[in-house]
């Protein structure tokens, strides 16, 4: 008989703690990162989740609407700061909407 409640107790503490400690991989929105060297020795990185992307560099987050604020933070233009219709600035631009859709990818 006390073999049976010792068992009776270590089944019921155990299903206690199972239960406690049990999270659902539904509880948390999927994300997915990526990241890339844009310019030399500055890394930016791309996280989607399900609803929106964002960039991340140097401590600060931009939207997928705020590329130009990115593109100028990130100085990696020949000169000072890009102008707005330059093929360089353009380029840019473009890596950076390449490497959210790589983020976007692995939510599939």
């Amino acid at each position: 008989m006390k073999n049976g409640s010792i068992v009776a107790l270590i089944l019921l503490l155990g299903a206690m703690v199972l239960t406690l400690t049990n999270c659902s991989e539904g509880d948390d929105p999927l994300k997915s990162c990526s990241q890339e060297e844009i310019c030399t020795a500055k890394n930016v990185t791309a996280c989607c989740d399900e609803d929106v992307c964002t960039y991340q560099f140097d401590g600060k987050e931009y939207s997928e609407a705020q590329l130009d604020e990115l593109a100028d933070d990130l100085g990696c233009a020949s000169s000072a700061r890009l102008s707005a219709d330059s093929e360089e600035r353009e380029q840019l631009i473009n890596q950076l909407r390449a490497l959210v859709q790589r983020a976007k990818s692995g939510l599939e």
